[in-house]
């Protein structure tokens, strides 16, 4: 609220005092407290580390949603605080956007703006809104935005409401004329000012970006979107915001003619790329509002399905194996400048039936590996951002059983994964900064079913983790924990009959992989969480892929 008016100043309810007195018994070490709570003595253990400290939005999301299971009662005249985000904080609006950005005294919906960024000043029809931003009419009320729900405008956001409600999350449309009673006009929107890079990391202060090409992108803060070819020929998504459920699938559009190839640079913002029906590169993104209109970028026919990967700098580099050559062919894009004007032709001649493999590793550095027709592992790279390329070089390694599959370290460190030609197993050739290659392949084992190839991903900066489709249907995995000195030994992980695996990581260690489907056409979803280990089962996130 805005200041404390003698009308709002009125005592909690019997009813919500009782509500209050209720949550107290299932929420460790919390308690209402009736006086000096305008100052937080801390931010309990979701952090940020002190009060006013930086934080990142999936932190305040995790804050919010604190509230929400504790179905704090609404009030002006009391504080709450408990062990996830400490506090006291006072328990009405403006004070739970207050106790979820982490500040050090509980605000007014007159004074947010002193520490935050107005980034709309009327949020009507407001498509860049971000996960823990606030909605704020100074006049009297405030609310913080959770996460968009779907592509036409829908919204959930997390709120104290009044006397006698307790915090919980609704939803309304930006287009709507109000919201939560109120003009939606009058309300604006609010960035805190004190927003981290991405989401705390033990080992890892990575920047964003995307180290492998897949359909499937996660960012620092803990969002994770997955975009995949529907039956119906446009671009489905499912997407993650952290604290919050799994969204989707919606349409983005387009008319798909092979799976979307999806990248993160700059925080908050995705691009998808795939090879429209009409054989030309298409593309869509998002900067974390409603997905653009898919558009043509043109470059001509693709010999293949698109790979992209993206840099912390907004870089963009996608490739493709050319429709008439064989060649590696490249569409960049350069932040603030935009899309080379024609395709780039990198050379060398990629196998039949095989696709390129670009990887991200030390800023600035990309590395392109494919098959080529002799069944040697190939390798382009650049090491400015795309400004100029190396010529294509066999690394050798013997023939290879299928299409690489690579992924980068922020250290410099690349591995690069094939199914073997000859026994079905998971092979490595590896990369060490400042030592270079493996002096020869790797065997690590398992055996991958015939026509998918192992998918690998990066999680701590130190972690390499690669998942297949064992010759059994089940998902397998094997994994290195030392920059890939040592590999585990390969393992089921079950979940049932799977297809061809996608996998994303995050720099705290969660990992999440999904997969097609056998029977239903469905999306469905495996995740690991670092220190509480695998999903005992796979959930189905529906949809209907192709």
């Amino acid at each position: 609220m805005t200041q404390l008016t003698t009308a709002r100043r009125a005592a909690t309810t019997v009813a919500a005092a009782l509500l209050g007195a209720t949550c107290l018994g299932g929420i460790a070490h919390a308690s209402i407290v009736a006086s000096g709570y305008d100052t937080s003595n801390g931010t309990g253990t979701l952090g940020p580390a002190a009060p006013g400290d930086a934080i990142t939005r999936a932190q305040i999301i995790s804050r919010a949603q604190d509230w929400m299971n504790a179905q704090v009662p609404y009030s002006q005249t009391e504080g709450w605080e408990d062990s996830g985000t400490g506090g006291p904080y006072r328990m009405d609006c403006s004070g739970f956007v207050s106790m979820a950005w982490g500040l050090t005294t509980s605000m007014v919906t007159s004074t947010l703006p002193e520490v935050a960024t107005v980034t709309d000043s009327n949020i009507s029809g407001d498509e860049n809104i971000n996960p823990g931003d606030a909605l704020d009419y100074t006049a009297d009320h405030v609310v913080l935005f959770d996460h968009w729900t779907d592509n036409s405008g829908d919204f959930a956001y997390d709120a104290e409401h009044t006397t006698g409600q307790v915090t919980n999350q609704s939803t309304d449309n930006i287009d709507d004329s109000t919201l939560e009673g109120y003009a939606m006009s009058d309300f604006e929107a609010l960035q805190y000012n004190d927003l981290a890079a991405g989401s705390p990391s033990p080992s890892s202060t990575a920047p964003d970006g995307s180290h492998q090409a897949s359909p499937v992108v996660a960012q620092n803060d803990g969002t994770v979107d997955l975009l995949y070819q529907g039956t119906d020929g446009t671009a489905d998504h499912d997407w993650y915001v952290a604290g919050s459920s799994w969204a989707g699938p919606s349409s983005v559009g387009g008319t798909l003619a092979s799976e979307p190839s999806t990248v993160t640079t700059v925080a908050g913002t995705v691009d998808s790329f795939w090879k429209g029906t009409d054989g030309n590169l298409w593309h869509s993104y998002t900067t974390g509002g409603k997905w653009s209109t898919p558009v043509s970028l043109g470059y001509g026919t693709l010999g293949s399905a698109p790979y992209a990967v993206g840099q912390a700098n907004g870089t963009i580099d996608v490739f493709w194996r050319g429709a008439n050559d064989d060649h590696l062919w490249l569409a960049h894009y350069t932040a603030g400048v935009g899309w080379s004007s024609s395709a780039i032709d990198l050379g060398g001649d990629i196998a039949p039936g095989t696709v390129p493999a670009p990887v991200s590793s030390v800023a600035g550095t990309t590395d392109v590996f494919f098959k080529g027709t002799d069944g040697n592992l190939w390798h382009v790279f650049s090491s400015n951002y795309g400004t100029s390329w190396t010529a294509a070089a066999s690394l050798g390694y013997g023939t290879l059983g299928s299409s690489p599959t690579a992924t980068g370290h922020a250290d410099g460190t690349i591995d690069v994964t094939w199914r073997g030609a000859n026994d079905d197993h998971v092979w490595l050739g590896h990369y060490t900064a400042g030592v270079g290659w493996s002096s020869s392949a790797r065997d690590l084992g398992g055996d991958v079913m015939a026509g998918t190839v192992p998918s690998p991903v990066t999680s701590h900066d130190y972690t390499t983790d690669i998942f297949f489709e064992g010759t059994d249907g089940n998902l397998w995995h094997v994994f290195s924990n030392d920059y890939g000195v040592e590999w585990a030994p390969a393992i089921s992980l079950g979940m049932g009959t799977v297809t061809q695996p996608l996998a994303a990581g995050q720099t705290d260690g969660t990992i999440d992989v999904f997969w097609k489907g056998t029977a239903d056409n469905h999306m469905w979803h495996a995740w690991y969480n670092a220190g509480g280990g695998w999903t005992t089962s796979p959930v189905s996130m529906g949809g209907s892929a192709e």
